[in-house]
């Protein structure tokens, strides 16, 4: 059991004993206050619907870590900077860089120079209009590749976000 304390009173979360028995998750609040005498308050809150949809969420956020992780090709969420937030282990192992480096890099640097202003501007425009889609050559760990990339505006509690995927087209193109 983990209690927080602040402004004197304390909160905790438990198991609460019903009248049949059987047991609720609770969080419960105590608070000292003084009248004609010292008292103590305790409220006592039933948060099993909250611990469902924690339950629900944490298990949505499972399924959406792992998919992104299974991805064979590049995934991204870029903020209204264009600097990375979230990213795939195949984007990582491409750039080469740990998951310290990644986050808030410019993938930008890792574009050839003359493909940089339309990538620039693909990430431009799908802030404006919604999405948008490019061709272009990514310096990476392992050489030079063509990309064609996508991307989507996608409202957070951050604000506004760009989610991208990114599909390696060298083979296609070369053949």
């Amino acid at each position: 059991m983990k209690a927080s304390e602040k402004n004197g009173k304390i909160t905790f979360k438990t198991n609460h004993l019903r009248k049949d028995g059987s047991t609720f998750p609770a969080e419960v609040s105590i608070s000292q206050t003084r009248i004609d005498r010292e008292y103590r308050i305790s409220v006592v809150r039933d948060i099993t619907e909250r611990k469902r949809i924690e339950l629900i969420a944490l298990k949505e956020k499972t399924f959406s870590d792992n998919l992104i992780k299974s991805l064979p090709d590049i995934f991204f969420l870029l903020d209204t900077r264009g600097c990375l937030l979230q990213w795939n282990e195949r984007l990582a192992e491409l750039f080469g860089l740990s998951p310290e480096e990644m986050l808030g890099a410019d993938p930008l640097k890792y574009f050839h120079e003359e493909d940089k202003p339309r990538v620039a501007q693909s990430i431009q425009q799908v802030f404006a209009t919604g999405s948008a889609s490019v061709e272009a050559r990514m310096i990476l760990a392992e050489g030079l590749r063509d990309y064609l990339l996508r991307g989507k505006r996608l409202e957070t509690r951050l604000g506004p976000n760009l989610i991208g995927f990114g599909l390696d087209i060298t083979d296609r193109k070369r053949a």
